[in-house]
């Protein structure tokens, strides 16, 4: 029922004059304008969802975008108790201002350092929303939150970068790039997803950033570090095909896993280095490494090649069914027909 209240709160608004339509009309039509503007955002206040979420909506048609008191009132519930209150702050926070609008950037840039972490993922994810793509202070603000001690703040910091920075842009790739080290997995992985977005395929500069990481002594690092190089390696590149055959060896099982999946990113079809190192992981102790294995060849062996069937047919009795499974599937893929 308040839902639909709030629907009637906007369908009213849209027939209230401007001011300054009506000489006489003018104090009344900006005092209800007014009040309408405070019920509806009070509403991203309410407790049933459905309702914030019509509050957000119903912003568009209680004031233009650019409204200063409409990006107030959303503004001021960026840093609200209730974490349903600032996403839905931040939902509507679009809807009333444009993108680059200067006084919505500010009323958010206020909140990016507030005390409490939730306030500072509201701010970050509507600078994201509301910033101009590339905007070279919007995304200083957010890379600064990924020094962040929350570690929720720097993943929302990560995905938010992804989405304003500017592809190519060096200086935010080096960022991310030291993301794969943090100690928040969700961290990392967000960081190997965001990669991808700021990175072209085979951009030497970020793959030997990344590879650099291969070598960390935490192996989660390490298995994050493959992660990345398989979205943004090409096929045929020596130099990483080379770097995740040494992980393949890895004292790490994680470790020696991701780089099964990686390896034919980066190598060529038929490539006889990394079909003899695959076929060394056949005998690994670990099963979902060695069914890794067994479909990482089936990407990277030349159909018809009777080595490599005759290894993965030896994995046909295998004990582990996934790497069974496997080896059914890669066998039909590479024989001939």
């Amino acid at each position: 029922m308040r839902s639909k209240a709030v629907e009637a709160l906007a369908r009213v608004a849209t027939h209230i004059p401007q001011a300054g339509s009506d000489i006489n009309g003018d104090c009344s039509a900006s005092a209800t304008s007014s009040a309408v503007l405070a019920a509806v955002s009070g509403r991203l206040e309410d407790v049933k969802l459905d309702v914030r979420r019509a509050a957000a909506v119903a912003l568009a048609s209680v004031a233009p975008r650019g409204d200063v008191a409409a990006i107030t009132a959303v503004s001021s519930r960026l840093d609200h108790s209730s974490m349903d209150v600032r996403v839905a702050a931040v939902e509507a926070l679009p809807v009333v201002a444009a993108r680059g609008d200067a006084a919505a950037i500010a009323e958010v840039a206020k909140r990016v350092q507030h005390l409490d972490w939730g306030v500072r993922v509201a701010a970050v994810e509507s600078l994201a929303s509301i910033a101009h793509f590339g905007d070279e202070e919007a995304v200083a603000a957010i890379t600064n939150r990924l020094e962040d001690s929350c570690g929720e703040v720097r993943t929302t910091a990560v995905q938010a970068l992804a989405r304003i920075a500017t592809r190519g842009d060096w200086k935010t790739i080096a960022s991310l790039c030291r993301c794969l080290e943090d100690s928040d997995w969700d961290v990392r992985s967000a960081a190997v997803q965001a990669l991808p977005a700021l990175a072209d395929k085979g951009d030497m500069q970020a793959i030997t950033e990344v590879v650099g990481h291969t070598d960390h002594d935490d192996w989660a690092v390490r298995t994050a570090a493959l992660q990345a190089l398989m979205s943004i390696s090409e096929r045929g590149n020596g130099f990483v095909s080379s770097k995740m055959r040494e992980c393949l060896s890895d004292a790490a099982w994680g470790v020696r896993l991701a780089a099964c999946q990686a390896v034919p990113a980066a190598s060529d079809v038929g490539d006889p280095y990394a079909i003899a190192a695959l076929e060394q992981c056949l005998a690994d102790v670990v099963g979902s490494v060695r069914a890794a294995a067994i479909r990482a060849l089936a990407m990277v062996a030349v159909k018809g090649d009777a080595n490599v069937l005759a290894s993965i047919g030896r994995c046909m009795n295998d004990v582990h069914a996934d790497v069974r499974r496997a080896a059914v599937e890669a066998l039909r893929k590479l024989r001939s027909t």
